[in-house]
C-alpha cells in the first residue's frame, strides 16, 4: 500500500522569491515568549487593582501588539494563497496523469407503442348485380336478329323461286321448292302461304285428288284464314 502523498511545506513549493522572503519574515517575526509572560501579568495586575488607568495602558498594548502582527498576518495569508495554488501543480507531476472517466452512454427511450388505426368498414356496393345489364343477352338479341334477318332472306328467296316456277308452270320445280322450305322452316315466316302455292301447283298439274285433299285440309284449320277464300274458288275450279 502506497503511502499518503501530503503537500510540500509552504515555503518549499513557492516559486516566487518574493513569496519566499513574505514567508521567511513572517516566521522571524514571533512574539518573544518573555514578553508574553510579562504581558500577561501586567494584564492580571491591572484586572486586580481595578484602576483604569491601567487598564487604558494594557489595552493600548494589546492594540499595538496586534497591529504589529497584521502586516506579519497578511503575508502569511499572501503566502498561504500562493503555495495553495502551486500545489496541485507539484502534487499533479508526482501523480501522473490521470485516466479520463468513462462518459455514461446515452440511454434511448423506447417510444410507446401505438395501437394500430381502426380499420375501415368494407364497401358495400349500393347496385345489385341483378340491376347490370346482361351482356350475354344483349349479345343473343343481336345474334337473333342477325339469324332472323338470315332466315327471312333464306325464307323469301325459296318462295320467289317456287312463285317463278309456278308462273312458268313448272310445277314439278315449284313443289320440290316447296319440300325444301317446309323442311328449313316448319315454323316460318310463310308457313300458310306455302300450302296455297302448293295447291295452285297441284290444281295446274291436274292431281285433282292430291288439290282436294290438301284444300280440305287447310280449311278445317283454319276456315276463316285470310287464304279461305282463294282455297275454296280452287276446290270449285276442279269439281
Amino acid at each position: 500500500m502506497s503511502q499518503p502523498s501530503f503537500p510540500p511545506r509552504l515555503i518549499d513549493a513557492a516559486d516566487d522569491a518574493a513569496v519566499r522572503d513574505a514567508l521567511s519574515a513572517a516566521k522571524s517575526d514571533s512574539m518573544d515568549p518573555s514578553r508574553a509572560m510579562r504581558a500577561l501579568s501586567d494584564f492580571q495586575a491591572t484586572k486586580a487593582a481595578g484602576s483604569s488607568a491601567g487598564v487604558a495602558r494594557q489595552a493600548a498594548r494589546w492594540k499595538w501588539a496586534l497591529f504589529a502582527k497584521v502586516p506579519a498576518s497578511l503575508a502569511l495569508l499572501c503566502a498561504i494563497g500562493v503555495g495553495w495554488t502551486a500545489w496541485p501543480k507539484a502534487s499533479d507531476r508526482a501523480m501522473g496523469p490521470t485516466e479520463p472517466t468513462a462518459t455514461p452512454a446515452a440511454t434511448v427511450e423506447k417510444a410507446p407503442e401505438t395501437s394500430p388505426a381502426p380499420s375501415e368498414p368494407p364497401f358495400e356496393a349500393s347496385i345489385r348485380v341483378e340491376d347490370l345489364p346482361s351482356a350475354p343477352m344483349a349479345n343473343e338479341k343481336r345474334n337473333s336478329a342477325a339469324k332472323t334477318d338470315s332466315s327471312f332472306n333464306d325464307e323469301l328467296a325459296i318462295m320467289e323461286s317456287a312463285r317463278a316456277a309456278l308462273s312458268k308452270n313448272d310445277t314439278d320445280v315449284c313443289i320440290r321448292a316447296l319440300d325444301r322450305y317446309e323442311r328449313r322452316f316448319p315454323h316460318g315466316m310463310f308457313a300458310e302461304e306455302a300450302p296455297v302455292m302448293r295447291l295452285e301447283a297441284l290444281v295446274a298439274r291436274g292431281d285433282r285428288d292430291r288439290a282436294r285433299s290438301l284444300g280440305e285440309s287447310i280449311l278445317a284449320k283454319n276456315p276463316d284464314g285470310p287464304h279461305a277464300s282463294r282455297i275454296r274458288s280452287l276446290l270449285a275450279s276442279i269439281h
